[in-house]
């Protein structure tokens, strides 16, 4: 739909590890997905947001699309 987005975000769920969804942003309202978690520290090249944030931060979001 026109003007829909999906805006990818993360949130940290134990000391070294995230979780890895999507917010679905649409007319009728938002939706949280979350995909999979995994351990930023085992490789963080998967994350193109600083390990560092996770520090400050218990969700953030590295990019958006519009539909």
């Amino acid at each position: 739909m026109r003007g829909d987005r999906s805006i990818h975000v993360w949130t940290q769920v134990g000391p070294d590890t995230i979780r890895v969804g999507t917010l679905y942003v649409t007319g009728g309202g938002r939706r949280l997905a979350f995909h999979y978690e995994q351990s930023y520290l085992e490789d963080p090249r998967h994350y193109p947001v600083d390990p560092a944030l996770l520090e400050t931060t218990s969700m953030r979001y590295w990019g958006s699309t519009t539909d």
